[in-house]
């Protein structure tokens, strides 16, 4: 054998120990740095060879939501949040409404001595009043309302029926269950006036009830998928592209209007994660068969933003 003979054999093989190491680190420096600089691509490289997307790296959030005929997408403070802090945001209007018994309403709100307070558990439903109230002659009717017992859910309900001169308690509470706990510690003797959608669900009233707080509710608006939801769906399909993405539902309803979409357009749902507000939001997608990367327990942007970062 010649020395020749002899480094090929020996001398290479050991020369490809010692550089292997190298070429392995260098190789995934390189993808770090195509992480960093060119996050397009990374889903495709990332299928391909089995590396785990962290949590941080996805940047792409997607809000399925109702929007109220007082804002639009850039004012919406969800929608804003997350692109303060560098998030590739769409938000999808999933929900559109109808208001009705407004008539009813007036009649109640009219007589307010019969009742213990009003308890508004969204946006939607302090919008509805407000209709009512413009409807209305009697123009004392807030003033008459100030010595009642009002509740409502989160800081955006809390803020529309401040700004109709309500005074409500229960803004932190966050969720149905958290508030109906809060309204409980205390005795009333009139029902209180529950302002609802026709899909609101019972677990609120019921849960009331059982804690022998009388509830007497009215549907003022009817929940309905919004008009351009499926043709927004496709344009999100083919905006994001299999890109590792958050959605993330505000109600169950939205779950049951937009999944059988997703399903129907063949999204690819190894690549999303999904977020709730609130634990029936939860339930619902769990119901349709989803792991839910995270809860929020709360109504609140930064709330949920900082349920999302952490690990």
């Amino acid at each position: 054998m010649t020395a020749t003979d002899v480094f090929y054999r020996y001398g290479v093989n050991r020369l490809g120990v010692y550089l292997l190491p190298i070429i392995i680190s260098t190789v995934i420096l390189k993808l770090r740095k195509i992480s960093e600089s060119k996050m397009d691509s990374l889903p495709f490289i990332i299928g391909s060879i089995g590396i785990k997307m962290n949590d941080y790296e996805c940047k792409q959030i997607v809000l399925f939501k109702s929007i109220s005929e007082t804002e639009n997408v850039e004012n919406d403070v969800y929608y804003e949040t997350f692109l303060s802090k560098g998030f590739n945001t769409i938000l999808i209007p999933v929900l559109d409404f109808d208001f009705i018994n407004i008539e009813e309403l007036t009649i109640k709100l009219n007589n307010h001595k019969n009742y213990s307070g009003i308890i508004f558990t969204s946006p939607r439903s302090v919008l509805g009043l407000k209709l009512s109230l413009d409807n209305n002659d009697n123009k004392e009717i807030i003033n008459q309302w100030k010595n009642h017992t009002n509740y409502v859910i989160g800081e955006k309900t809390e803020k529309l029926a401040k700004d109709l001169g309500f005074i409500t308690r229960g803004k932190e509470t966050g969720n149905g269950d958290a508030l109906a706990e809060l309204i409980c510690k205390k005795s009333f003797e009139k029902p209180f006036l529950y302002l609802i959608g026709s899909l609101t669900q019972k677990n609120f009233k019921i849960k009331l009830e059982k804690n022998n707080i009388k509830v007497d509710d009215l549907v003022i608006y009817k929940t309905k998928p919004h008009s351009d939801l499926e043709e927004n769906i496709l344009k999100l399909k083919l905006e994001i592209n299999d890109k590792p993405a958050y959605f993330i539902y505000f109600s169950p309803s939205g779950v049951n209007y937009t999944i059988p979409i997703l399903k129907k357009l063949n999204y690819n749902f190894e690549f999303i994660k999904f977020v709730a507000i609130g634990p029936t939001t939860e339930k619902q997608l769990i119901e349709f068969g989803f792991k839910v990367f995270k809860t929020s327990l709360e109504p609140n942007p930064k709330y949920l933003l900082d349920s999302i970062l952490e690990n």
